[in-house]
């Protein structure tokens, strides 16, 4: 008769840092695109963490979702980048955050670098302001300038 052992195998996730690079445009006039990017890494072995869902935030507010990069030739593996559209003017703090999967624990990054992005535009110009003038109004003002004309002496030549 052949005996069984039961054996409880406990395999911990690894660990993770997720970067965040300076965003590709600090300013500009409103509304504007801007690119976040960043790279999820393998803290035990220093490598890129490919196809994983990073979700990028603009002050707590969900701007993006990105899939890191799976393919060595169009760049770096684990890489990852959002394209937004500031529609106004402020200061945004971008946090980056990988929920963590079945092989890795989740992380997250605040951008220490708060950016300024957005620029207001000119102000609108104000309308020329403009005088209503009655029927009477004009026609005296039509006279007393063909007056001032008329009184005017020629000049020598």
């Amino acid at each position: 008769m052949a005996r069984s052992t039961d054996i409880t195998v406990t395999a911990s996730k690894r660990a993770t840092t997720l970067i965040i690079d300076p965003p590709s445009v600090a300013s500009g006039l409103v509304p504007f695109g801007v690119t976040i990017s960043g790279m999820l890494i393998d803290a035990q072995t220093g490598g890129g963490i490919a196809g994983a869902t990073v979700n990028v935030y603009a002050n707590n507010k969900l701007i993006g979702a990105a899939w890191t990069n799976s393919n060595p030739y169009a760049g770096a593996i684990g890489v990852w980048w959002v394209t937004w559209t500031v529609k106004e003017v402020g200061t945004y703090s971008i946090h980056a955050e990988f929920a963590g999967d079945a092989t890795y624990e989740g992380c997250d990054e605040i951008n220490d670098v708060v950016t300024g992005l957005g620029v207001e535009g000119a102000p609108p110009t104000p309308p020329t302001p403009t005088v209503e003038i009655g029927g009477l109004a004009l026609i005296a003002l039509l006279f007393l300038g063909g007056l001032a004309l008329a009184k005017r002496k020629p000049e020598k030549g």
